[in-house]
């Protein structure tokens, strides 16, 4: 994924008033732009979304488990997937990752939750559902990865009453450094 090898040329500038000849001018420029990268190069940044396995249950209290992926969300060409919860980089670059999970209770007691990704990327943390409620986690981060990174996350619960109803993992490439 090579996007610092163009050279740009140069905008019009843009006048103080709104002119349609120079919407114009930029519209074109765009689209050669665009039309320059269509050759083998991306021009458009590799993404993922996939949401969680709904309706997921611990087996056991403090016994961290995979969460699964439902791994029928969107994956473009900058990501693969070899297992239900494992989704790996193709490229080398930074990546905005960003997991979302909703967890229910159905006990009489509050429960923490601990989510923790692999590799540790600072994105890990714990939230506390309450008696016969629910919370909501979220965590985001901005990290370097090597070609062939896997990524995947665990959960873990004080007690089982607690489930993982449903959530989102977000990965989008923003540049190779």
């Amino acid at each position: 994924m090579a996007f610092g090898r163009n050279t740009f040329s140069p905008l019009p500038t843009p006048p103080r008033e709104y002119d349609q000849q120079y919407m114009h001018q930029l519209v074109r420029s765009i689209e050669a732009y665009f039309r320059s990268h269509t050759a083998g190069e991306h021009t458009a940044f590799p993404y993922a979304g996939v949401g969680l396995v709904p309706g997921q249950t611990a087996a056991a209290p403090n016994t961290p488990e995979k969460i699964g992926l439902d791994l029928v969300g969107m994956i473009s060409d900058g990501f693969g997937t070899e297992t239900p919860d494992v989704v790996f980089v193709r490229g080398p670059g930074v990546y905005r990752i960003s997991l979302t999970a909703q967890f229910s209770n159905s006990g009489g007691s509050d429960h923490t939750v601990t989510v923790t990704p692999d590799p540790a990327m600072g994105l890990g943390g714990t939230t506390t559902v309450p008696a016969t409620g629910s919370a909501s986690y979220t965590g985001e981060t901005y990290t370097q990865l090597a070609a062939g990174s896997e990524l995947s996350f665990t959960w873990g619960v004080s007690d089982t009453d607690a489930q993982l109803v449903t959530g989102q993992l977000l990965i989008q490439y923003l540049s190779a450094k």
